[in-house]
């Protein structure tokens, strides 16, 4: 099905457009050859109660060009009512803004009307002051009678703007606009509501962090509280409007019967963090839903979390619990609902999930990336053991990623839910560029992943000093991000670490290839892993791997045969290792050989996908 252009919410035909998608829409209008005018608004919570209230301001507002979020909540109701969710909220002011940039680009004029006249003037001078070579080619207060309109429009065509942005509170300015749309030679006109204040000083926008969250409303209470909180107050009336809709759906619901997606055999919600994060949980996803063995499954995802500032956190761990529920609540019903379960943080986020899909009857399967976190919580916490017991004993099944995890989690779930290992994929179309093993000097050691303390990382360091007493000239590489990555780097500077020890930063795509293809050996001394894919990665390579004999790790590399294993928290242990593979390159060879061999073989996308294939038909009783 094509993804509509615009989706209906309580009588607003709002246009499913980001920021981008909006500026090129009005850049299309601009730039089109012919003589109608274009008008833009931003509509929010107020005008969507204005509109209910007062049908006359919808007919004002629904032939409008462009319409779109002004805010959070006409966001939020789409992901409830709406045929598509819209894809985000598009302010006014961040849209003048932007649109105002644009203009230097394109070369057009604009003309600003609006607000008292210490604002204009404070405005128009902002807006020169950002935006050099802006043409603001007139400028008007917002204070007039009708009698001063026609003034105001020769005005406004004498000055040859292309754009008039109108600083007037509604519907005045759709009513000026209307009035005169004949006689205005314009191309487009944008509604811009306090801006022409904000720019000048005169008010202020709530805090960045403040807007992610959809609390900028509680500044402008703050601000102006005689002004603004009766306003709001009389927002929560729009509440009554939204129940009546949600009642309404339900019960053409219960008339129709459930949604289900056409043309798939097996239907699976997934919970995961976003797949843009940077992480082992992303990776995994994006790696086996690209399985041919999955193409007949229909899967819709659901980012639970989400990479970025704390406000930027927050807020998804508020809006993704509530996108869940609205799906489940439009009538979205999958066969099982996966579960990624990463972290302590993660146990009760996603016992929301678990608690809306069982509300419903719909099975869950739980996937645990990791016990010695949740351990941890589990040992410390009775609320976390009892939410731990109330997730794995509700399950249909659970996944781990590595064998020594299966006893704790069975442990968790109890007999009856079956425990199973699937171990993290690898597609070894991904590592087309395999390592050389060149004869000649220097050997290379690699490390790939997060530069934190429980990755090892700082036991790395102090075995490079003992590998190159015994063996000069060896070089290592290490390549990742992470939240000690600053004071790491510090640290290496401070040891007086050389050319010997290279440290980049995150690699992805072809230079990740490639620095898998120029090493010689891969490490990985870590405290602690589920399931590492970056072994997984370093053995598809043809590299022999040296790593830290703990949870996982075992279950990936064989040791003597595809590498060797050395006790965790142990630099010695790490240096008699690497040392080990420096001097002897046959073996290097020979490791490299056979741990691609196993990785194609056990760890590969379509052997992975198969055993999920099986578990969610299991999961979900349809077996």
């Amino acid at each position: 099905m094509s993804t509509p252009e615009r989706i209906e919410l309580f009588g607003v035909p709002f246009d499913v457009l980001d920021m981008q998608g909006a500026l090129d829409r009005i850049t299309g209008f601009i730039e089109a050859d012919d003589d109608h005018l274009y008008q833009g608004v931003g509509v929010n919570l107020e005008h969507l109660q204005k509109i209910v209230e007062e049908p006359y301001f919808g007919e004002i507002v629904r032939p409008v060009d462009i319409i779109l979020p002004d805010g959070w909540p006409p966001v939020a109701l789409s992901h409830v009512f709406g045929e598509q969710p819209l894809p985000e909220r598009v302010a006014t002011p961040d849209l003048a803004t932007n649109l105002l940039a644009l203009s230097v680009k394109k070369g057009w004029g604009v003309y600003l009307l609006g607000a008292k006249e210490e604002s204009l003037v404070g405005a128009v001078a902002a807006v020169r002051a950002a935006h050099p070579g802006v043409r603001i080619v007139g400028s008007r207060n917002g204070y007039f009678g009708e009698d001063d309109e026609a003034e105001i429009v020769a005005d406004i065509n004498a000055s040859g703007a292309q754009i008039l942005l109108i600083a007037i509170t509604s519907p005045k300015k759709e009513e000026f606009v209307e009035r005169h749309r004949a006689a205005l030679n314009l191309r487009f006109v944008l509604g811009v509501g306090g801006y022409f204040d904000v720019l000048s000083g005169v008010a202020s926008r709530a805090p960045l962090w403040l807007q992610k969250i959809g609390m900028e409303w509680s500044w402008r209470i703050v601000q102006e509280p005689r002004r603004m909180g009766p306003r709001y107050l009389h927002n929560i009336v729009f509440g009554r409007n939204v129940a009546e809709e949600a009642f309404r759906r339900a019960l053409a619901r219960v008339r129709q019967g459930r949604e289900r997606p056409e043309g798939r055999s097996l239907h699976v919600a997934m919970v995961g963090p976003s797949l843009e994060t940077i992480g082992g949980i992303s990776s995994m996803v994006q790696t086996v839903l690209r399985a041919p063995e999955l193409t007949d499954v229909d899967v819709r995802y659901f980012a639970c979390s989400t990479a970025g500032s704390h406000p930027r956190k927050l807020a998804r761990a508020i809006t993704g619990p509530a996108e869940f529920a609205a799906a489940l609540a439009r009538g979205y019903r999958p066969d099982l609902v996966h579960i990624h379960l990463g972290g302590p943080v993660s146990l009760y986020r996603e016992a929301l999930y678990a608690q809306a899909a069982r509300a419903h009857g719909i099975p869950t399967l739980l996937h645990v990336h990791g016990t010695h976190g949740l351990e941890a919580a589990v040992a410390n916490s009775r609320l976390a053991a009892g939410t731990m017991r109330h997730l794995m004993r509700g399950a249909s099944m659970v996944l781990v990623v590595n064998e020594s995890a299966a006893a704790v989690v069975q442990g968790w779930a109890g007999p009856d839910v079956p425990v199973r290992v699937l171990h993290n994929p690898v597609d070894p179309d991904d590592l087309t560029i395999l390592a050389s093993h060149d004869p000649e000097p220097p050997v290379t050691v690699l490390y790939v992943g997060w530069i934190i303390r429980a990755k090892g990382v700082w036991d790395l360091l102090d075995a490079i000093p003992q590998v190159l007493a015994r063996q000069p000239g060896v070089r290592f590489v290490l390549a990742g991000d992470g939240a000690d990555f600053e004071e790491f780097q510090a640290e290496v500077g401070q040891r007086g670490f050389g050319p010997e020890l290279e440290v980049l930063g995150w690699v992805q795509g072809e230079q990740r290839q490639r620095v898998y293809a120029d090493a010689d050996i891969f490490c990985l001394p870590s405290h602690s892993e589920g399931f590492p894919v970056t072994v997984v990665e370093a053995m598809t390579a043809g590299l022999p791997v040296a790593a830290s004999r703990i949870s996982g790790i075992p279950d990936a590399v064989i040791h003597d045969q595809t590498g060797l294993l050395f006790e965790a928290h142990d630099p010695a242990g790490i240096a008699d290792a690497l040392v080990r593979l420096v001097q002897d390159r046959e073996l290097r060879v020979a490791m490299g050989a056979a741990g691609r061999e196993r990785a194609t073989t056990q760890f590969d996308r379509g052997t992975v996908a198969t055993a999920l294939l099986d578990a969610w038909t299991v999961g979900s009783g349809r077996d």
